[in-house]
């Protein structure tokens, strides 16, 4: 990869991040839409902490 290519890479990242975080409601909504968080502010199963089964 280039490093031309890198920097726009990060500037991509730091950009969507900015916009992502400029509020906590579009940061709730943006963890739902990656599908971390699901609408009740529960974690998704894939998130969660394994339940033991002793």
């Amino acid at each position: 990869m280039t490093e031309d290519r890198k920097k726009r890479i990060y500037e991509a990242l730091e950009s969507y991040t900015q916009k992502m975080t400029a509020s906590p409601a579009i940061a709730k909504q943006a963890l739902e839409n990656e599908g971390i968080y699901q609408a009740d502010g529960e974690l998704t199963p894939q998130y969660q902490e394994p339940v033991n089964a002793d």
